[in-house]
């Protein structure tokens, strides 16, 4: 599930990033010990407890001069940053943390805040650093610890996040925040039972904790959407946490029209898309709106996440939006019968740096449909001949076996490309009408042309009928051409 936590607040500044800067330091301990190991007469490292406190800290009545002036100044300006940060004066309090890192540059607790800002910027490379920076400085700390492994959970390197999150619970045990982190963690390693496992008992520990409910109920909702209705009874409905959960089970339940007010919900709570949980919030909004088929509400979400979800480093201004958005507009336009509006969200993807040999096989398809919706047949073949040229491995066999049958460019394999098109439609359920998608496509393209007309608008009312719900791709597409 996608961790919306700081775009749940989004409106009234950031109190959920500002919870989790170094929450461990926010009574100044750890930052204290950082401060009086730089001054005479300093804490050894090994006095030093996970939770910021050791037998020989110094204290109030054993400070010297020059130790309390540099704690009082160090623990000062960190509060500082958090302030300014909270405020939503990011700039500041980066400069802030960066001065600190240079008169302590082995604070884990400054690198910790430094990457929650960088994180809530989209900055995710020097997040990533600043974050791994800190949970080597400070592996006993289960709060740093903790983050670390739900942005790496966030970057889909879920592996790499299960010891981190495994340790956080370790050593803040019991700590419902952790255990549903842990949660997360399994959920992404594919383990949903110990998920569940760990999520009951977050919600045992705390059973008001909204984050364990909301949590539990999104996990469950596919195949148990009662239960998880029933779950976020009585929480916040303004919890995008909430929301979501609420939007997916209702899908599940197909109760369409309250499921896609729930995404339009979703969209509005996530506000300014200035951090990663507000623009993931506005795509899981609009890749619901396409899916129960509301076309209005999903091109207006879809734009917003496309002008969000910008590629750094690229030639175009503030760089171009990702495929997977652009993909979700086109489908939305399509949907709504702007076959030119489609195209243009697909042309202006950045397709060569964030997809696979799949995923551009595939856009080829779509692109194909979309230009013949548009009445440009020509070059719909010029793409589906590309399609049907791609190297024959299996990860693309289905494109090219689709390709193929559209064109009939090679008749003695038509019954073996339409064969296993339909094994794939009915091996994958969200794919179901993909042969209808095929004849749709056949008969604008090669039907004969006192039938093809026919054809085409039976293989429409096909695929809009076999959609579940009807915004399932492709018979989204195929609402545009009725």
């Amino acid at each position: 599930m996608t961790d919306h936590r700081d775009a749940n607040e989004a409106s009234r500044g950031k109190p959920g990033a500002m919870r989790r800067l170094a929450p461990a330091l926010v009574v100044g301990a750890a930052i204290a010990v950082a401060c009086a190991l730089a001054a005479p007469g300093g804490v050894p490292p090994e006095a030093v407890g996970s939770d910021g406190a050791g037998a020989d800290e110094p204290t109030e009545a054993t400070l010297t001069p020059e130790q309390r002036a540099s704690m009082d100044s160090f623990v000062h300006r960190f509060r500082r940053a958090q302030q300014q940060f909270g405020g939503g004066h990011d700039k500041e309090a980066e400069e802030i943390l960066r001065q600190l890192l240079t008169e302590q540059p082995d604070a884990a607790a400054v690198h910790h805040a430094l990457a929650y800002i960088q994180w809530f910027q989209r900055r995710t490379d020097a997040a990533m650093e600043h974050f791994a920076e800190a949970a080597r400085l400070a592996p006993e700390d289960g709060a740093i610890r903790r983050d670390y492994g739900l942005r790496l959970c966030d970057l889909g390197r879920a592996a790499e996040a299960l010891p981190h999150v495994e340790k956080a619970a370790a050593l803040l045990d019991p700590d419902v925040e952790t255990i549903c982190a842990l949660g997360r963690a399994l959920a992404a390693n594919g383990r949903p039972a110990d998920a569940e496992r760990r999520y009951r008992e977050a919600l045992e520990l705390d059973p008001a904790s909204v984050d364990a409910r909301a949590l539990l109920a999104r996990h469950i909702g596919g195949e148990r959407p009662d239960e998880a209705l029933k779950l976020l009874e009585g929480i916040n409905p303004n919890w995008v946490d909430v929301v979501a959960a609420r939007a997916f089970a209702l899908e599940r339940l197909g109760r369409w029209k309250e499921a896609a007010a729930s995404h339009v919900r979703m969209s509005e709570l996530a506000g300014p898309a200035a951090s990663q949980a507000a623009v993931a919030t506005l795509r899981d909004a609009a890749e619901g709106l396409v899916r129960t088929g509301d076309t209005e509400h999903a091109v207006a979400v879809a734009t917003r996440w496309t002008a969000s979800d910008r590629v750094p480093g690229l030639p175009a201004p503030g760089g171009r939006p990702g495929l997977r958005a652009s993909f979700c507009l086109a489908v939305a336009r399509a949907g709504a019968g702007d076959a030119a509006g489609a195209l243009e969200a697909l042309d202006a993807a950045d397709v060569p740096g964030t997809s696979t040999v799949q995923a551009k096989t595939h856009l080829r398809l779509v692109r194909a449909h979309l230009l013949l919706q548009a009445g440009r047949p020509d070059d719909a073949r010029k793409e589906l001949a590309a399609v049907a040229a791609v190297e024959d491995v299996p990860p693309v066999a289905f494109e090219r076996a689709l390709a193929r049958f559209v064109t009939g460019t090679d008749p003695r394999a038509v019954g073996n490309d339409l064969a296993l098109i339909q094994a794939v439609a009915a091996a994958q359920k969200s794919r179901v009408n993909d042969v209808d998608w095929a004849m749709w496509l056949r008969a604008k393209l090669t039907g004969d042309p006192a039938t093809a007309p026919a054809d085409a608008k039976a293989a429409v009312l096909r695929g809009i009928d076999h959609s579940n719900p009807p915004g399932e791709h492709p018979g989204f597409l195929l609402l545009g051409v009725r």
